[in-house]
């Protein structure tokens, strides 16, 4: 049996693999959006949005199928189908999720940029830290100049980032294990979207890094206790 989008998408959450697999057979997919249950006038393609509970943010959504599309709108919406490329050609500038009573998968307007340019846009795996560490925290000890070029442009071009740091941090039961860490500030409503974004600007870079590269971000109201030499962008 063929994979369905609904099938790359459940596997897209389990690895960085699948995930690339995904993308890949969006673009070539049918997708369904939510219309007004009146029809604008002819010629005009009207999309309805939401507001995600969890942060506020303003997204479209679309579904892998009708049936889904159908059962999220309650009988109060109309249903479209459209080619998935067209849908993201005509919605730049916009922040898409996929199967949002299904958990969802967000795509935000840095990576649908990336997407239709046929660039990479980053795979990622999350942590989730519960209790205090015991870290280190150094200036790095590898070339780290492409990087802090391509994260000032990115900065540069997010009003919200106030300022963003770049460290080598050690950890594990003996400080062996060394990483790079960039560290944005910005108001935690925003976290994942930068975060995102960041991730798909970095990616010219990420792979000529002689180290794994970590991406937090901190509050405005949080303390830092980096130096000085660490700060690689401010906001004017």
């Amino acid at each position: 049996m063929t994979p369905t989008l609904q099938d790359f998408a459940e596997a897209a959450k389990r690895s960085a693999a699948a995930e690339q697999q995904f993308l890949t057979a969006l673009l070539d997919a049918t997708v369904y959006v939510h219309v007004p249950a009146t029809p604008p006038p002819s010629g005009r393609l009207q999309l309805l949005q939401f507001t995600r509970p969890d942060n506020g943010q303003m997204v479209l959504p679309f579904f892998s199928d009708q049936a889904k599309a159908q059962l999220a709108g309650l009988g109060q919406v109309g249903v479209q189908a459209l080619p998935a490329r067209q849908l993201l050609e005509l919605t730049r500038g916009a922040t898409l999720m996929l199967n949002p009573t299904d958990e969802g998968y967000v795509l935000y307007p840095e990576e649908i940029a990336a997407l239709l340019a046929g660039q990479p846009i980053g795979s990622f795996t999350t942590e989730h830290t519960t209790e205090d560490e015991r870290v280190g925290i150094a200036t790095p000890s590898v070339p780290t100049e492409a990087l802090r070029t391509v994260l000032a442009a990115y900065c540069a071009t997010e009003p919200l980032i106030t300022a963003g740091y770049l460290v080598q941090v050690h950890r594990g039961s003996n400080l062996e294990e060394a990483s790079l860490l960039v560290d944005l500030v910005v108001p935690q409503a925003a976290a994942e979207r930068v975060t995102r974004a960041c991730i798909a600007a970095v990616q010219p870079v990420v792979f000529s890094l002689a180290l794994p590269l970590l991406l937090t971000c901190h509050d405005l109201e949080e303390p830092l206790c980096y130096e000085g030499s660490a700060c690689f962008y401010r906001a004017e």
